[in-house]
């Protein structure tokens, strides 16, 4: 499901304008691709207010994004008690397949059912054909941001190699491929989201500009998310090892019921019957007792 982005200057100028920057000073390249002006879901998918034309934004990456946003970006600036500007092209209302990924309905076996008409498919793969061939009518009107724009800034590859290794080993970053001429641009890109996005002279604008903007070098690029998963609130954190505690709590009482139970059926009596003559022979029992009393009977002493 790749896809091949918008021009970047496109992106930019898209940005921007959601920002509320006249066109008239916008940078030279972000200026020269502007003239069509649209918003973001416009240079990401191909216009339409309903989201028509989604088959040129990839959903797969953009699962990637949405990620980022809700595990990093959300928790931070929920803790900083910060609200997104109404134009940000990253809030949930705005996103293109955030309508279809709660129609979404996983099953064992790694099956999926389309929760709009109980359809089910072998894998999400198929489903997302599905919501793309008979439901994107249900996109919202104002849901025209593709997310997937936006991943060489939010460090999808990063973020599903590190966090979901083993679904994200098909985007394992490979170092030789990085340019920085790409990567001034991704920085220019992060500023002018954050511009979009959250009021200037914040402390958190302030925070993502050193954390993850000034990070979008070949160098320091894998240390952007990171370092943004690093500062996140203490009650984020503090969930994640009550969800492991209480984990190995579970692992300690299987294992306790699972040893009572063994030691239950090791000193459990022999009910069986003791076969004809096990009383002469020195009677029955464990095998242990049986032995201790021929070694004190009178018929094997030695002395």
């Amino acid at each position: 499901m790749g896809r091949r982005g918008p021009p970047r200057g496109a992106l930019l100028a898209a940005v921007l304008l959601a920002a509320g920057m006249p066109a008239a000073v916008l940078p030279a390249g972000a200026a020269a691709a502007a003239g069509g002006g649209g918003s973001v879901g416009g240079a990401g998918a191909g216009g339409g207010e309903s989201g028509g034309g989604a088959g040129a934004c990839s959903r797969e990456r953009s699962r990637h994004a949405r990620g980022v946003v809700a595990e990093a970006l959300e928790p931070l600036a929920e803790a900083a008690g910060v609200e997104l500007k109404r134009a940000c092209p990253l809030r949930p209302e705005r996103d293109m397949f955030l309508e279809h990924e709660q129609h979404k309905e996983r099953l064992p076996g790694d099956k999926w059912r389309s929760t709009y008409a109980g359809k089910m498919f072998r894998s999400e793969y198929f489903v997302d054909l599905h919501m793309d061939n008979r439901h994107m009518d249900k996109v919202p009107p104002g849901a025209d941001v593709c997310l997937a724009d936006f991943c060489e800034v939010l460090r999808c590859d990063d973020y599903y190699t590190r966090y979901y290794p083993r679904k994200g080993r098909q985007y394992t970053p490979r170092q030789g491929l990085c340019r920085e001429g790409r990567m001034a641009e991704a920085r220019e890109e992060c500023r002018a989201l954050l511009e979009a996005c959250i009021p200037e002279g914040l402390k958190l604008r302030q925070f993502l500009e050193v954390h993850l903007c000034d990070n979008l070098t070949c160098q320091r690029a894998a240390r952007a998310l990171p370092e943004l998963m690093h500062h996140l609130p203490a009650d984020f954190h503090a969930l994640r090892y009550i969800g492991l505690f209480f984990s190995l709590v579970v692992v300690v009482f299987i294992y306790a019921v699972t040893l009572q139970d063994w030691g239950d059926r090791q000193t459990a009596p022999d009910l069986r019957r003791i076969p004809k003559g096990a009383s002469a022979r020195g009677g029955g029992g464990p095998s242990w007792a049986r032995a201790a009393r021929a070694l004190f009977s009178g018929k094997d002493k030695h002395f």
